[in-house]
């Protein structure tokens, strides 16, 4: 059975490579909170319900080029990586790219960026990151 969080990534990659201006994922509330993050970030247009079994995902381009120039996924169900606030907080700031990324996590409260949990002051599983 093929999880629809990282298959989902991996399609949205390979969209942006080809150019789509849309794909279908597989459909599933935890897809759906994670594509909602992304709307209200701003790196996707909109996604619409196909039927129970199928999302469509829009991207968005500026002047022709996608806003997500990378997207990496840490989620793998057999191995979670759960960051503590300290660590979210170590990392974000060690990395050197780090203004350019945002992070994504699964915490208590919902889907957050870094920023959010920061802020609120909570870990998390970590999701993946977009550049």
């Amino acid at each position: 059975m093929i999880h629809p969080l990282p298959d989902a990534i991996s399609r949205v990659r390979v969209a942006i490579r080809r150019r789509r201006e849309f794909l279908s994922v597989l459909n599933s509330n935890f897809v759906k909170a994670v594509l909602l993050k992304l709307l209200e970030q701003g790196y996707i247009t909109s996604f619409n319900i196909l039927n129970f079994k199928k999302l469509l995902i829009f991207l968005k381009y500026i002047f022709g080029d996608t806003v997500i120039t990378g997207i990496h996924n840490f989620y793998r169900p057999s191995a979670l990586i759960y960051l503590r606030l300290f660590y979210i907080h170590a990392a974000v700031m060690k990395s050197s790219i780090s203004f350019f990324l945002n992070f994504f996590f699964s915490t208590p409260f919902g889907i957050l960026t870094d920023a959010e949990c920061r802020m609120l002051k909570t870990g998390g599983c970590l999701l993946l990151s977009i550049n």
